[in-house]
């Protein structure tokens, strides 16, 4: 049997605080140094490294980190994509924490050049986990004055020079941000980012047993093969247009991609899928976690989580996520490739998809894909889709979306009342 991997939690993440979620139909955009200066309960590294970010709730941003001292040029996004105002911060962070590499940062100084978009207070503070030379995150929480929400940002290596890299490849992507549909999928680009063929994939169904994979792609009906118009690049930052929305591509000659959508449709990480992890590289490591929810008890957590491995009749192996939050303290859950043969029946291929998508010529098995994961809490069952990849530095960094039951107003296209929604993300970085 494939090997898998154990996860025993607290409680689960990413509850939706029982908002109502819409309907929308599933059309999807497209989407240094690794001397791990941040060891826990050390100072920083004096290394200089710059970050693009997308954020949970479709902000872009750029991170600048020198020690202690960050600063953030932050580009406030509106609901066609284009930038509102943009945010100049000056922050000073302490030392990494002990237990988990988080740094918690002061705001020193903050400008806007919209007069009436007021930027984050100085004083405000918000907390850092460096993946040095690799990946950045970035909790900012809600603040009534400002009516800036509290966001997860997720970012990657700024690449100065990637407007002249060649894009060219297939990518995975997850989406960061809840309620939508989409949950994960595939990309081939060219080398502009001007021509995209994506297929986008959710799970339907009312509930987690009855969970079956779903093309989403404009209702399931399109090829997903797109011409995007490039706006221009500049810094390795390229604008185009999808769907009448201004996006944000960050390009990087590492193989990964940032895709910034308008306000409230978070945003999209992709990388090369010759970039993918294979389950053992979780084996026997030691991650940092970090959770993002609009759950108001629990907006975001974070741990430090060891790995290891159990011999069992099936050779599984273990991680444990106790401390970033699980509601059901008892439940075991497995991380395993959506390929494993107790599994793959969930993740057969759609007919839409097959006779629909472009991609299911070369793809016709998107279970068969390297570096797609699938979380178990009851053999069977599912709630969470994990990409996973080896990033710049040679460590792996995953990213989760939590599928789960959400009541929906669908009176518009008759759709049922309960479906399965993107319900929040959560990151493991290996240390």
């Amino acid at each position: 049997m494939a090997s898998t991997f154990h996860i025993r939690h607290k409680f689960w993440i990413f509850i939706l605080g029982g908002a109502i979620a819409g309907c929308g139909g599933g059309g999807g955009s497209p989407v240094g140094n690794s001397d791990q200066g941040g060891e826990p309960g050390q100072p920083a590294s004096s290394v200089t490294n710059t970050y693009g970010t997308t954020s949970s709730h479709g902000d872009f941003a750029t991170w600048t980190i020198s020690g202690v001292d960050v600063r953030a040029v932050w580009q406030k996004i509106n609901l066609t994509g284009t930038v509102a105002a943009t945010f100049t911060i000056q922050a000073i962070c302490g030392s990494a924490s002990a237990t988990n590499g988080e740094r918690a940062c002061g705001i020193t100084a903050s400008t806007t050049d919209v007069a009436g978009i007021p930027p984050p207070k100085i004083g405000n503070t918000f907390k850092i986990v460096e993946a040095v030379g690799s990946a950045l995150f970035v909790y900012t929480a809600a603040d009534a004055d400002t009516g800036m929400p509290s966001q997860l940002h997720i970012g990657v290596m700024h690449d100065s020079v990637g407007c002249n890299v060649d894009l060219s490849g297939e990518y995975l992507y997850t989406h960061i941000g809840p309620g939508s549909k989409s949950l994960f999928g595939l990309y081939r680009v060219d080398k502009n980012f001007e021509a995209i063929n994506h297929a986008d994939f959710g799970m339907h169904g009312g509930s987690l047993a009855e969970a079956q994979l779903h093309y989403l792609t404009d209702y399931g009906t399109s090829t997903g093969e797109e011409l995007i118009l490039n706006l221009g690049c500049e810094a390795g930052v390229q604008r185009v247009t999808f769907n009448g929305d201004e996006d944000r591509v960050l390009r990087t000659k590492t193989g990964t991609l940032i895709l910034d959508m308008a306000a409230g449709q978070g945003g999209n990480i992709a990388f090369d899928r010759r970039q993918a992890a294979p389950l053992e590289d979780f084996a026997n490591k030691r991650f940092t976690a970090l959770s993002f929810s609009d759950d108001p008890a629990h907006p975001y957590d974070l741990a430090t989580l060891n790995s290891g491995s159990v011999v069992t009749g099936d050779d599984s192996h273990f991680i444990d996520l106790s401390g970033i939050g699980i509601k059901e303290s008892s439940m075991s859950a497995r991380i395993e490739p959506i390929s494993d043969r107790a599994i793959q029946a969930k993740f057969l291929p759609p007919e839409s998809y097959l006779l629909n998508s472009a991609l299911a010529q070369n793809v016709p098995e998107p279970r068969n894909v390297p570096g797609i994961y699938q979380v178990t809490r009851n053999p069977g069952e599912g709630g969470v889709i994990l990409i996973a990849m080896k990033g710049a530095n040679g460590k792996v960094v995953a990213f989760g979306s939590v599928y789960a039951p959400r009541e929906v107003d669908c009176d518009a296209d008759n759709s049922p009342p309960t479906q399965l929604l993107n319900a929040g993300s959560f990151v493991l970085i290996e240390r």
